[in-house]
């Protein structure tokens, strides 16, 4: 369903022209308007995407290896290795453009300084778009590598208690630079080899999560249990396995393209690794008590989350422009539930 989405005839198209206001009523008159970045805009049976017909199948090999050792009774360690590497991986090429059609100028990067290398699209090429769905050919050039390393330590004490917390140190390496646009290739090699003089990638760290849980039963059928994790600061629950940093983007303003804008571009004015979110720390409480009644087995459990009402921001504005950093979203606050288990 993911796949033949994206080539709907009913998706949404959209163009951004230029406008300049020449008399100074506010108003768009059609010789006001710019030539359009889109000739396929509005037209009926011309879809702006589509699949080759050779476009091969994705798929991933997967390497690991674990080992698992009792310490001493009651307590196991376990340490484990995973690596994927993704091929076959899909990009999207506008056939109708070359990287040739493009003429280079320089901007102030108004975020961190310095230049930032733009390109602008020949006029004659303005508006052209057939964008082809097919498999890179070169994997030097398109590739995904994921790699983890991963300690856990289990145990049960003589008290009854359970305990059980590891360390995963994770990181995704990808190069995205198969492309017709050299725009696209600011920081596509995240291995720090292609075309960093368009910007360099520095070396991405491995990201470390966190975990730690245990249980402990009580007297007369009371038991309290615990549970805390740590990740690195991103925006969603599974992005500590993707190194996603903060980006910053930047719509380059038509006014600086010379000759004029034939094309609209963004940019990331971030060096990766440079912007990140804080720390993700969540503590958990739980408190049960187990009682009979007749022939009916009870479990009334007290839950608290998020303890320490920790408020890291989960995810904020990342457009260059006076909201840059405002929080978008913040980890949700300490919440009690009550529950109610009925066995019988």
């Amino acid at each position: 369903m993911q796949l033949t989405q994206a080539y709907s005839p009913l998706n949404l198209g959209t163009d951004r022209r230029t406008w300049r206001d020449l008399n100074g009523d506010d108003i768009a008159q059609d010789n006001e308007i710019g030539p359009s970045n889109n000739r396929n805009f509005g037209t009926v049976g011309t879809p702006n995407r589509r699949p080759d017909p050779n476009l091969e199948r994705p798929y991933v090999w997967e390497y690991t290896l674990g080992v698992q050792h009792e310490v001493v009774p009651g307590v196991a360690v376990s340490a484990n290795w995973d690596n994927r590497q993704f091929r076959n991986i899909i990009v999207t090429r506008n056939v109708l453009v070359g990287l040739n059609d493009y003429t280079p100028f320089d901007i102030t990067n108004p975020l961190e300084g310095g230049t930032v290398r733009v390109f602008r699209r020949v006029a004659s090429k303005q508006g052209l778009t057939d964008n082809v769905d097919t498999t890179a050919a070169d994997p030097d050039l398109s590739r995904r590598t994921y790699n983890s390393y991963e300690i856990n330590v289990s145990a049960r004490l003589k008290t009854g208690a359970t305990v059980f917390g590891g360390i995963i140190l994770e990181r995704t390496l990808t190069v995205a630079c198969d492309v017709n646009d050299p725009n696209l290739l600011r920081f596509c090699d995240q291995t720090g080899t292609l075309h960093q003089g368009l910007g360099a990638v520095p070396d991405i760290a491995y990201t470390k999560s966190f975990k730690l849980n245990g249980s402990q039963p009580l007297p007369y059928g009371f038991a309290v249990a615990a549970a805390f994790q740590s990740y690195n600061g991103c925006g969603n629950l599974n992005c500590q396995a993707a190194n996603i940093w903060l980006p910053v983007t930047y719509v380059v303003p038509p006014t600086l393209f010379p000759g004029g804008q034939t094309q609209s571009v963004t940019l990331d004015l971030a060096t990766p690794m440079s912007r990140q979110l804080g720390r993700w720390n969540q503590l958990d409480l739980s408190f049960q008590k187990n009682f009979k009644v007749r022939n009916v087995d009870l479990q009334g459990r007290v839950e608290i989350f998020n303890v320490t009402n920790a408020n890291t921001v989960m995810q904020e504005v990342t457009a260059f422009g006076p909201r840059l950093g405002v929080p978008q979203e913040i980890l949700q606050g300490r919440i009690p539930r009550l529950a109610l288990q009925v066995r019988f």
